[in-house]
């Protein structure tokens, strides 16, 4: 039987072996799956067929022997209190047959007393004092087999001094001693299989040597007697078989426990982990996001995102929003169509646009309701295996203004080069006339002077 060494089983001494403690916490390393033995009896390989125990013994064997040490050292634990009561009980039961001595056998009552009183109850109580000492647990066995051999040894000095007939009826005591160990000081089967059957011996050597009983009466007294011994035998028998079993299943239920607790606390480290990464993926994504708006909302062209699927507009950078004179929630969720328009016929979004495309044939609509030109360029995008439409727009109205005003001045140009060539007409044709003239004229003066007398 395994020896109490240290405080912590000290401690632990009125514990229950059947007790699962899963707040205690041990020095040992936790081993990978829980498992705190390297091969732990039938827990993982026989638990469909119980624990590896001898037939004979009850002792675990095989590749469950290493929990026998500490299964007697939980038994004893266990069965501590209960002895320590069965011993109060038992001597106050044995100091009440003192009565049935002095009614039935008055001429023995100094001798069966004293063998009551002096020996068997001070036996009982020594033991009794004993158990509160820390290496009782060592001999806790021996000692109750002690109280046991003991009293059925008692009983066997009664038949002998008691005369007869009254002796007949001493053999029923032995029953009661077997009883009482088979059933309350949960004594062990080996241990008691032994004392019970020594003390059937001595009872039947100083029977058939020393006592005179007649032979239908020890033959009756036989017959109860070993019927007594084989039924005490075979409920120590299953008492420990049923305390092993018990005993080996509660450790499986820890041994599983464990295992659990480990894949509970791995399954809590990769949760933690997973959110941790979740949580720093997320604040990525947050600081991309801030980084993109912050791009999109530097560039000086309008920007918007069209949900291909609703033509609603989902988003729109700064430059956007100025031209058209107007804020965030108040855009967001406009119709595509209601923003911008197209100078041709069929000015419908398209949503099978594969590549980047520049169109300069659209005009932007404020919210103000005035109509800006611009050039429009639409590229397709793929967010959350959702389709969207990326529009980027420039105001065109300076060119268009710088447009017409260059025609105004082109026909101001034509109009000044055909002024220009028609009084360059003009000129030419008052020299060729004046020419003309100046000849009419000259030769007009010369006849004139060839007229006039001298």
């Amino acid at each position: 039987m395994k020896l109490i060494t240290t405080e912590k089983e000290k401690e632990d001494s009125g514990r229950s072996f059947l007790h699962v403690d899963h707040n205690k916490k041990t020095d040992r390393p936790e081993r990978p799956g829980g498992n705190d033995h390297p091969h732990l009896c039938g827990e993982n390989t026989h638990h469909k067929t119980g624990p590896q125990v001898s037939p004979f013994t009850l002792a675990f064997n095989r590749s469950c022997e290493h929990l026998e040490a500490p299964f007697l050292d939980a038994y004893a634990r266990e069965s501590l209190p209960h002895i320590r009561l069965s011993l109060v009980l038992a001597i106050l039961i044995w100091s009440a047959f003192s009565v049935l001595d002095i009614m039935l056998a008055p001429d023995v009552k100094n001798m069966l007393l004293w063998l009551r009183l002096g020996i068997i109850s001070p036996v009982a109580l020594c033991v009794f004092a004993f158990s509160f000492l820390p290496v009782f647990r060592r001999f806790i066995q021996a000692s109750s087999c002690l109280v046991i051999g003991v009293a059925g040894i008692g009983v066997v000095v009664m038949i002998l001094v008691v005369n007869q007939p009254t002796s007949y009826l001493y053999y029923a005591g032995l029953i009661l001693v077997f009883f009482y160990g088979s059933t309350l000081l949960k004594i062990r089967f080996v241990w008691l299989t032994l004392t019970m059957a020594s003390v059937s011996v001595i009872h039947e050597i100083a029977v058939n040597h020393v006592g005179n009983i007649p032979a239908a009466i020890h033959i009756s007294n036989n017959f109860f007697l070993f019927g007594a011994v084989l039924m005490g035998m075979l409920a120590s028998y299953f008492t420990e078989y049923s305390n092993r079993r018990r005993y080996f299943l509660t450790r499986l239920l820890q041994n599983e426990r464990k295992k659990l607790a480990h894949a509970n606390k791995n399954l809590e480290k990769r949760v933690i982990s997973r959110t941790r990464d979740l949580e720093e993926s997320n604040q990525k994504l947050k600081e991309s996001e801030k980084r993109l708006i912050t791009i999109l909302d530097t560039v000086q062209s309008g920007i918007v995102m069209v949900d291909t699927g609703t033509c609603r507009v989902t988003n729109a950078n700064l430059a956007a929003l100025a031209m058209l004179d107007g804020t965030k929630p108040e855009v967001i969720g406009r119709n595509y169509q209601d923003l911008i328009g197209t100078s041709q016929a069929t000015g419908s979004m398209s949503t099978k646009t594969e590549s980047p495309s520049v169109q300069n044939d659209h005009f932007l609509i404020t919210l103000t309701g005035n109509r800006v030109p611009i050039l429009k360029t639409e590229a397709p995008i793929l967010l959350a295996d959702r389709q969207y439409l990326l529009i980027s727009f420039l105001s065109i109205k300076e060119i268009k203004d710088a447009e017409m005003e260059r025609n105004s001045l082109e026909k101001q140009l034509v109009q000044a080069q055909k002024l220009q060539a028609l009084g360059t007409l003009a000129g030419g044709i008052a020299h060729d006339f004046n020419n003309i003239l100046f000849a009419i004229l000259g030769f007009a003066e010369l006849a004139m002077d060839d007229a006039l007398p001298d």
